[in-house]
């Protein structure tokens, strides 16, 4: 009877021992969870504070310009990079409102840059902005390169001419040439009346007023 007495007693420790250390297990097992929970939340906002001083870029490209330098402050707003695809060069042109109505997509653009005077490159108009803007009267015109010049730099100045019309064997001259009152003065002194065509920036076509051979004034 005593043995049987220690041994029941031995397994009531026992289990008692095995109890509290399942306890401590459990609790163990939850502080653990929520230390790691913890830690993983902690990691969370460490990221999220990290790619907030990340910056990145919507599309791929080249870097054409840096504005900002390692070190640097910089706040909402502000640029720190000028990006643009090495594949695809736009112009920006800004035409006359008096021209809005000849203006359509797909028009070529014939375009010259001081850097290259002896060389004529195109393009395609893609864009036509509605809005006009009120200081300069003049529509903004965005335009696809389809020939460009082996360096075609940013911000560069370029003269520009849409073609809305062409005409073959006109009498064209110098836009210079033509008085406000749309007047030419001829080499001799004679002052005449002429009525204009189309034209660009450097010629226009003169329709009546002046013949083949007459010779006009440049000023």
């Amino acid at each position: 009877m005593a043995d049987y007495d220690r041994a029941r007693s031995a397994m009531v420790s026992s289990r008692a021992a095995y109890q509290a250390a399942h306890a401590r297990y459990n609790a163990a097992c939850v502080a653990a969870q929520n230390q790691l929970d913890q830690a993983r939340r902690q990691y969370e906002l460490a990221r999220t504070t990290l790619e907030n001083f990340r910056i990145t870029s919507l599309v791929s490209g080249r870097v054409l310009g840096k504005y900002r330098n390692v070190g640097e402050l910089v706040t909402v707003q502000q640029p720190v990079l000028l990006l643009g695809r090495g594949d695809q060069r736009y112009l920006d042109i800004y035409c006359d409102v008096a021209d809005a109505h000849r203006l359509r997509i797909g028009a070529t653009v014939l375009y010259t840059l001081d850097a290259y005077p002896d060389s004529i490159f195109t393009a395609t108009v893609t864009t036509i902005y509605p809005a006009i803007d009120a200081a300069t009267q003049s529509i903004h015109v965005e335009a696809r390169c389809t020939t460009a010049p082996p360096l075609l730099l940013t911000d560069i100045a370029v003269q520009a001419n849409i073609i809305v019309a062409q005409r073959k064997g006109v009498l064209a001259i110098p836009r210079r040439a033509v008085q406000p009152d749309s007047t030419v003065v001829l080499r001799s002194g004679e002052r005449r009346r002429v009525q204009l065509g189309i034209g660009s920036l450097e010629y226009v076509e003169v329709t009546s007023g002046l013949a083949d051979g007459d010779e006009v004034a440049v000023p």
